[in-house]
């Protein structure tokens, strides 16, 4: 009978044999394929909806003047942005809620470019387990992205355990002036725990 083997790890009694060219293992029967276990898949926790993203939670906050994050929904882009050409600005974009309380590994991976260049000193990302409501009094840990291209370019991080709440929040945080920010494809993925 032809039937798949399991996933993950295990033993396998049987007869190795030769046919022609190729080595075969013959199992008498399924009681010969023991102890295998089926290893856990990442899956999607959390995705952006980009139309609809600051109905469904998302916030914007801009400490003093200038320009604040938007959404660009086209046939070419489709996420968040921010264009701070002639103008100073400390603006913040955070993720609504996010419950991570029953996930391990999880992972925050997301698509972005600075067509006009950028670096870490006025482009961030954070998370916290703790949003405050206020963006002044919120303990942001930092997510290390350092490559700012002016071509699309794909960041992907583990998050740590301190992450790992019911209310965690990611943000986004552009500071300065003179540039621009597209972020999209914004996912977290994570092994969800029984």
């Amino acid at each position: 009978f032809n039937e798949m083997l399991p996933e993950g790890t295990g033993t396998v009694v049987g007869i190795l044999t030769r046919y022609n060219n190729y080595v075969q293992i013959v199992i008498r029967d399924l009681k010969d394929v023991q102890g295998f276990t089926t290893p856990a898949h990442s899956e999607t926790i959390f995705s952006v909806n980009y139309p609809n993203a600051f109905n469904e939670g998302w916030l914007k906050g801009t400490s003093g003047a200038g320009t604040g994050w938007d959404v660009l929904s086209n046939s070419s882009f489709n996420g968040f942005f921010i264009n701070a050409a002639g103008t100073s600005t400390n603006s913040y974009l955070i993720s609504p809620e996010i419950d991570m309380s029953m996930v391990s590994e999880p992972t925050l991976t997301f698509k972005h470019r600075a067509p006009l260049g950028g670096s870490a000193n006025n482009m961030k990302c954070y998370y916290t387990p703790n949003y405050t409501g206020d963006i002044s009094t919120t303990l942001w840990i930092p997510i290390p992205v350092n490559e700012f291209s002016t071509s699309t370019t794909d960041f992907s991080f583990k998050l740590p355990s301190g992450a790992i709440s019911n209310k965690t929040r990611i943000a986004f945080q552009y500071e300065g002036s003179g540039k621009s920010w597209y972020i999209s494809n914004i996912f977290i993925t994570a092994i969800l725990n029984e």
